[in-house]
C-alpha cells in the first residue's frame, strides 16, 4: 500500500473514532436529560396528588429517575474527559493551598483529590483545619443561578450541574461539556497550587483560558457556536473586570451566614433512610 494511502486511511480511522466517541457522549447526555425530565414530571404529579400513598409512589419514581440521570451524566463526564484529554494528571497527596480570600483560612492543607461528577444541587459539610465542620452549598445563588454550569469546592470536588448538560444536548455539541470541565480544571489547579483569592479574579483568569480553548473544543464546522461562546465569555470577563475595578469583590468561600444556611440544608432528612411512617408525614406536608 502506498504511504500516502496508508496515512489517509489512518487519518480517516482517527476521525471515525473521534466521532464515535462524541456520539457516545451525546447518547449519555440525552439519556440523562430524559431521566431528569421524567423526575420533574413525577415530582409535579406528586405535588398535585392529594393521596399520601400516591405521593410516595411518585416520590419513588422521581428518586429512581434522578438516579438514572446521575448515572448517565457521570458516564458522559467520564467519556468527555477521556475523549478530550481532560483527565487531570495524578497529583500525589493534593492539598488546598493557602488562600488569601476572606473566610477561606479553614481550607489550607485540606486533602483535595480531584473528582468531577454530576450532582444535583445539595448541601454537605467539610471538616476544616480548625477542627470544625464547615458547610458548603452546591446550590447556585443569584439571578442567573439556573444558568450556572459547574462549581468547584475547596476539597477538590468539581460539580457539573444540569445546565451544562442541557446546553450540550440542545446544541448537540459535547464540546460544551468539555469546555465546562476545562474551566473548572483551572479553578482546581489554582486550589492546589497558588490558592484562591477573590471570586472575580478567579473567574477572569479561568474565563480567559476558556476563551483561548474554545476552538479546541468546538469544531470549525460550528463557527456560529464558537463565536457565540467567545462573545459570552468576553461579556463575563468584562463584567468581572468592572466589578474588580469598582472594589465589588466576593470570596469564593461561604460566609458564616451562608454556612448556617447550608448547615440547615444538610440536616434535611435522607428519604432513603427514613421509616415508612416518616415518609408518609413528609409526603403529606408536601416537603
Amino acid at each position: 500500500m502506498k504511504p500516502f494511502l496508508t496515512a489517509l486511511l489512518l487519518v480517516m480511522a482517527t476521525i471515525i473514532r473521534a466521532e464515535d466517541g462524541k456520539s457516545l457522549i451525546l447518547e449519555a447526555i440525552d439519556a440523562g436529560v430524559k431521566a431528569e425530565s421524567q423526575a420533574r414530571t413525577a415530582i409535579h404529579s406528586r405535588n398535585q396528588s392529594q393521596d399520601e400513598e400516591t405521593k410516595l409512589i411518585y416520590w419513588s419514581a422521581a428518586r429512581e429517575a434522578n438516579a438514572k440521570a446521575k448515572s448517565a451524566y457521570d458516564s458522559a463526564i467520564s467519556l468527555t474527559q477521556t475523549e478530550y484529554g481532560l483527565s487531570f494528571p495524578p497529583v500525589q497527596d493534593p492539598k488546598a493551598a493557602r488562600s488569601t480570600a476572606q473566610d477561606g483560612a479553614w481550607t489550607e492543607g485540606l486533602p483535595a483529590p480531584r473528582a468531577a461528577t454530576f450532582m444535583q444541587p445539595n448541601y454537605r459539610r467539610i471538616r476544616g483545619n480548625d477542627g470544625d465542620f464547615h458547610f458548603v452549598s452546591d446550590v447556585p445563588e443569584g439571578d442567573d443561578a439556573d444558568r450556572v454550569m459547574a462549581l468547584t469546592d475547596p476539597d477538590g470536588r468539581i460539580t457539573i450541574l444540569s445546565f451544562a448538560m442541557k446546553m450540550a444536548a440542545e446544541y448537540h455539541e459535547p464540546g460544551i461539556l468539555a469546555s465546562t470541565i476545562h474551566h473548572e480544571n483551572h479553578h482546581y489547579l489554582e486550589l492546589i497550587t497558588t490558592g484562591w483569592d477573590t471570586h472575580e479574579q478567579m473567574e477572569i483568569r479561568a474565563f480567559t483560558t476558556s476563551a483561548d480553548a474554545v476552538d479546541a473544543f468546538i469544531p470549525a464546522s460550528n463557527q456560529t457556536l464558537r463565536e457565540a461562546l467567545k462573545e459570552s465569555i468576553a461579556t463575563v470577563i468584562a463584567a468581572k473586570t468592572a466589578a474588580l475595578q469598582a472594589g465589588d469583590v466576593h470570596s469564593p468561600f461561604p460566609s458564616k451566614e451562608q454556612e448556617r444556611g447550608a448547615d440547615h440544608g444538610s440536616r434535611m432528612p435522607d428519604i432513603d433512610k427514613l421509616p415508612w411512617q416518616q415518609l408518609r408525614g413528609i409526603a403529606s406536608r408536601g416537603w
